[in-house]
């Protein structure tokens, strides 16, 4: 007997991604969802090492640039832990203050890994 979380879908929810809510943005289309989440791993995967950088050259500039762009393309595809972290990231290099930033950069690197494929 399947367990009623599984038949509403909701069992479909991967590691990092809300898929329900990816899946609805995407018009119920899952190969859309699919390459969608390939285009931001792909992006994503470019602009972490530059956020990392920026991070340990103290370019706070810089750090709120990538994470303003992390956070978008995050958001996007339902990534809410990546996008929550890139916020904050964001912030902080808005603000000028990057004491912080190390342990979130670090968090945000985490939250990133977790995105897998979708299922199929």
């Amino acid at each position: 007997m399947a367990k009623p979380a599984e038949s509403s879908g909701a069992g479909l929810s991967k590691p990092g991604i809300d898929y329900p809510s990816l899946l609805q943005r995407c018009l119920g289309k899952p190969d859309l969802a699919r390459r969608l989440v390939e285009k931001f791993l792909a992006q994503a995967r470019a602009d972490l090492p530059e956020l990392e950088a920026a991070v340990r050259e103290q370019d706070a500039a810089r750090v709120r640039s990538v994470a303003h762009r992390l956070k978008g393309s995050a958001a996007n595809v339902a990534a809410t832990a990546v996008c929550e972290s890139a916020s904050r990231l964001e912030v902080l290099g808005r603000d000028g203050n990057l004491a912080a930033a190390p342990e979130l950069a670090a968090q945000l690197r985490a939250h990133l890994d977790a995105v897998k494929e979708l299922p199929a």
